[in-house]
């Protein structure tokens, strides 16, 4: 998409340059984008409307196959949900409250590329731990937010809480994004060590 964008506006500045009026036209248009992305402070964010948004998004990923590396529906590992899934919500939230702050911040998730062992170190201070659990299927959902991730103490895989004991993942063991719950699924990523992290964007405190 950006190169095709990039294309267009080459080939549509070499058919204006020749018209004074048509060049300052395009370039006008070029630039006031780009001075609103750059320049313009970043307003409130709608915690609850984010919130909806990036379960909503996580859910369209759904049988999606594993693909490590990948961050789309024709194939996304585990980092690459949650990511991809609160990139989604951003951009939306950007356009819904036409908010330059935070179409920046989904761009820098889609530059910082990172692994489930970075996302459970804080992915530079965008998330942060908010408890330890032996597992997840003893632990207590109650104190959860819809949003929340779990990274396995060895930092090989990260699942998404989606409200009700559900969780979400790219699974690379059955090979596509599954939805289990927990004390139910016989998901073996249910039962190992986890630290909870909350996305900064989405704290309840801040609502």
């Amino acid at each position: 998409m950006l190169a095709a964008a990039g294309l267009t506006l080459i080939v549509t500045l070499w058919l204006a340059w020749p018209y004074r009026w048509c060049r300052w036209v395009v370039l006008a248009l070029v630039a006031f984008p780009m001075v609103w992305l750059c320049v313009i402070p970043a307003g409130g964010v709608e915690r609850g409307a984010l919130r909806t948004s990036y379960i909503g998004a996580l859910h369209s990923y759904l049988d999606t196959p594993y693909v490590w590396g990948g961050e789309n529906h024709r194939g996304i590992d585990c980092s690459g949900l949650v990511r991809r899934g609160f990139r989604d919500a951003l951009s939306a939230a950007a356009v819904r409250q036409v908010d330059a702050g935070l179409l920046r911040q989904a761009i820098v998730i889609w530059w910082k590329d990172c692994s489930a062992q970075e996302l459970g170190r804080g992915y530079g201070g965008r998330c942060r731990r908010v408890a330890s659990a032996p597992s997840l299927n003893g632990l207590d959902h109650a104190a959860l937010l819809p949003g929340d991730m779990a990274v396995t103490a060895d930092g090989v895989h990260v699942l998404a809480y989606v409200g009700e004991r559900r969780w979400i993942s790219a699974d690379p063991v059955a090979e596509k994004v599954t939805l289990d719950v927990a004390g139910l699924s016989t998901n073996d990523y249910l039962a190992v060590p986890v630290e909870i992290m909350r996305w900064r964007l989405m704290e309840v405190s801040n609502d």
